[in-house]
């Protein structure tokens, strides 16, 4: 019964998903005169027409590599096309709203349709969400927000709307952090890095991390010197104050150190023929880290 309702459910919202369309008058960056006019977003993409019928665009999603709506009067799109006259740059469509804003449903739409990360923020339904207070640095000034993390992303609510994100853990490439008081998010479009006001608790990091990675969840640290305990292709060590786990594949594995001074996660190479596996891999990353120096 549970699993009738639970496909009834996706169903329904797959449907209502795929109804979903946004309608806006823009007014079309344009480098000689800007043009006006209407764009539609829906499942099958983007498409926009200027007033005097001159001018249709259609973009279908799949070739969107990049959608910006940070700005809540501004919608902005990069193509995979490459410009002729400039050939380290791609085709961007810039247009901006004549009247109203648009809203975190155009977003969230967007994130479940695209296939590259959108730039912009909408909520989570998560409820498990821890918020900490944080400074996003930029390469002059920075901004002040929230940033919270749950089971679901991040999001980082800033009090300059068009520095808030949500990235779903699928949309990030690395997480990682220099101290407890820092943290970094990196994706395909952008990195953020912030100056946490607040120690950054280490389930929170642990929670972030193996989200990204796709790790399993840490055991309690063992009693001994050195210990491990493998299953299948994954293995836990502890060594010098450290804990490691790996994770392998066919050609790679990952491995997440904790120590006092931060987390770190990483991948590393697989050579075929070496001796002892992931779990040496493990035992030898972390065995030849130097022993951590405590903080008074």
């Amino acid at each position: 019964m549970n699993q009738r309702v639970l496909v009834g459910v996706f169903i329904l919202a797959a449907t209502s998903h795929a109804d979903e369309v946004f309608r806006y008058r823009v007014e079309r960056d344009r480098l000689k005169r800007d043009q006006r006019g209407e764009l539609r977003i829906d499942a099958e993409g983007f498409t926009y027409r200027s007033g005097n019928g001159k001018t249709t665009l259609q973009i279908p999603l799949a070739d969107v590599l990049e959608a910006n709506v940070s700005d809540s009067r501004v919608i902005q799109i990069k193509t995979y096309d490459i410009l002729k006259r400039n050939l380290a740059r791609r085709r961007v469509y810039t247009f901006r709203l004549l009247e109203g804003e648009h809203d975190e449903e155009l977003t969230r739409f967007l994130a479940t349709s695209l296939r590259h990360p959108v730039i912009g923020s909408y909520g989570t339904p998560a409820v498990d969400a821890s918020s900490l207070s944080a400074y996003h640095r930029h390469r002059l000034g920075g901004c002040h927000g929230k940033l919270q993390i749950d089971s679901t992303g991040i999001r980082f609510a800033s009090d300059r709307p068009a520095e808030s994100r949500t990235w779903l853990y699928s949309e990030i490439e690395t997480v990682g952090s220099m101290n407890p008081f820092h943290f970094r998010i990196t994706t395909l479009a952008e990195t953020y890095n912030f100056d946490l006001k607040e120690k950054l608790p280490e389930q929170v990091h642990d929670l972030a991390t193996r989200s990204v990675y796709r790790l399993p969840r840490l055991p309690q640290p063992a009693s001994e010197p050195m210990a491990s305990a493998s299953s299948g292709s994954e293995s836990v060590l502890t060594a010098n104050g450290l804990r490691a786990v790996a994770r392998s594949s066919d050609s790679s594995a990952f491995i997440l150190l904790r120590c006092s001074g931060g987390h770190s996660a990483f991948s590393v190479e697989s050579r075929p023929g070496s001796a002892g596996g992931i779990g040496s891999t493990a035992r030898r990353t972390a065995s030849s880290l130097p022993q951590p120096v405590s903080r008074q």
